[in-house]
């Protein structure tokens, strides 16, 4: 009996009802609801990506994997199903997946949220307002162009997207374009820590484009000044440069220069150039360019048998699917974060541009003191603005990379720098003067009233120097298809004249005399060694031609 009335007070508490009292024996155990919730196994941790990233930078730096587990509260399984999936994370946070997000999973439609995506941060990166219809309605053309029936644009799908990529109201509702400082907070914790512990400072690079009016004088800066030249007649006046480096400046590679023409005039009877070019209409980086770029990169590392990291920010050129890099980890910046996180951003780009101005400036104030024109073609462009890459200081690029903070837990003082590079290392002065050159050229009425020489310096920083991405192209790219190739123009610059073996030897006398007046024994050693080059080169030729054809 006493089994049955026990057995019925159970059945009672779990359907829910007050039983007032049992007739158990004193020697029956009293039978507590709560000692069955101490049984019950504990609830599993689950942890964000950027946490996740952080484990596997922890790891990857040494730290013993014990140690870890530990601090995050999670057992040893965990931790190594976590560093099994490192690739899966690293993916998904450079490709926008929020850095909250628990899980890496895919959305139903996966192609539509990329191309949906690679939309949203082209749009954001041209500053363009987004509302959240905006993106619905564009979700449904894409979904009509990529064949899927199915698809609602419902709030549902909407707030899953901007969770999913960690958009947050304010870019929908197209506020400042400030810089993402929560964002670039974010991928540092998420990935400094691994990069600075995997890379040596020699093996990490950075890579960046920037828009230059490279025929640009003081005169015409107030034409020039906030153009993002997407066409017409300045289009013709630009080119964009694409530099790269390492973080301790020992590898300055060299520059790739996207022109309009393929074969510029002025390029006529040169065998070789000074920096790489390629050439489109619009003279802008695309996927098919940087793609060749990058793979050429890639080779290069591998024959010098470096692994190495290389920096970039997020645009669509800079995506490639079928890319296959053996020797390059690609870690890209997320969207409106360069200006904070981009090493080249933070003053390389803008010392190569101020030392390029230099001889510009110097240039013009001896040629209109002598009453000669100023004229810069394509080729002496390129000569100049490799003359100033070059002499581009090392330290420079250190505190650049320190500045982007790719120097924490180094000393300040020697961050990244190989042997023998001290902060002492100050970049080389390509143009001594320049602020007495303006001043003069201002005096002489060269320089427009009010304009100041950082005006004149920073006048192409807004130049668009990526492709605009069609509906079409982001289609491709998410159904990973081919880009068509650019089309080439033609330039209509004059080749200048050839010089002749005499006026070439003329003008090393007319050089020699004025260093000797000078006593200036470097210059005329630098003198020596180049005419003896140029002799060298002459006699090649001397061989090829007829000699009464060839003094004239």
């Amino acid at each position: 009996m006493k089994s049955r009335d026990c057995s019925s007070a159970i059945l009672a508490l779990c359907r829910g009802r007050v039983v007032h009292s049992l007739p158990f024996s004193s020697t029956t155990t009293s039978f507590h609801p709560q000692d069955t919730m101490a049984t019950q196994v504990k609830k599993r941790k689950t942890l964000s990506l950027e946490q996740k990233a952080q484990i596997i930078a922890q790891a990857e730096s040494g730290r013993k994997k014990a140690a870890i587990a530990e601090d995050f509260g999670i057992p040893a399984s965990s931790l190594s199903t976590i560093l099994g999936n490192k690739d899966s994370v690293r993916m998904a946070l450079a490709s926008g997946t929020s850095s909250k997000h628990k899980k890496v999973t895919r959305p139903l439609h996966e192609e539509l949220d990329k191309a949906v995506h690679a939309w949203f941060v082209e749009a954001r990166a041209s500053n363009v307002p987004l509302s959240g219809s905006i993106v619905q309605q564009k979700a449904l053309n894409y979904a009509c162009l990529l064949g899927i029936d199915d698809f609602k644009a419902s709030i549902g799908w909407l707030n899953r997207f901007k969770a999913r990529h960690n958009i947050v109201g304010k870019v929908l509702c197209g506020e400042s374009m400030s810089a993402d400082v929560d964002g670039a907070a974010a991928w540092k914790a998420s990935n400094m820590a691994g990069i600075l512990s995997n890379f040596a400072p020699a093996d990490i690079y950075n890579a960046d484009e920037t828009g230059l009016f490279y025929e640009m004088l003081p005169a015409r800066t107030l034409d020039f000044k906030g153009q993002r030249c997407h066409g017409g007649k300045h289009s013709k006046k630009r080119i964009t440069v694409l530099l790269c480096t390492n973080m301790d400046g020992s590898d300055k590679r060299p520059p790739l220069v996207i022109g309009k023409s393929a074969k510029p005039r002025c390029f006529k009877g040169t065998r070789s150039l000074p920096v790489q070019y390629k050439a489109n209409n619009k003279s802008w980086m695309t996927r098919a360019i940087f793609t060749e770029w990058m793979m050429a990169f890639d080779r290069d590392m591998k024959r010098q048998g470096r692994k190495v990291c290389l920096l970039l920010d997020n645009c669509s050129a800079h995506h490639s699917d079928e890319v296959k890099l053996t020797n390059t980890e690609l870690r890209f910046f997320p969207p409106n974060c360069t200006s904070v996180l981009q090493p080249l951003d933070q003053g390389v780009i803008l010392s190569l541009k101020r030392a390029y101005r230099g001889r510009l400036i110097q240039r013009l104030l001896f040629n209109t003191e002598t009453g000669r024109d100023t004229k810069v073609d394509l080729y002496v462009a390129l000569q100049i603005m490799s003359a100033a890459w070059s002499t581009l200081g090392r330290s420079v690029i250190v505190n650049c990379f320190r500045h982007a903070g790719f120097a924490e837990g180094r000393p300040v003082h020697s961050a990244g720098l190989t042997p023998g590079v001290t902060d002492d290392d100050e970049e080389a002065s390509p143009a001594p003067g320049i602020a007495a050159a303006w001043k003069t050229l201002g005096e002489i009425g060269t320089v427009p009233p009010n304009l100041e020489l950082d005006e004149y310096i920073g006048a192409d920083a807004c130049v668009v120097v990526h492709e605009d991405v069609s509906d079409e192209q982001i289609i491709k790219a998410a159904r990973n298809d081919k880009d068509s190739s650019d089309e080439e123009d033609d330039d209509v610059q004059e080749a200048p004249a050839a010089a002749t073996a005499v006026q070439v030897m003329d003008a090393f006398d007319v050089i020699r005399n004025f260093v000797a007046v000078r006593d200036d024994d470097v210059a005329m050693g630098l003198l020596t060694e180049c005419e003896n080059r140029v002799t060298a080169l002459l006699a090649v030729k001397r061989k090829q031609t007829k000699l009464t054809d060839f003094w004239h």
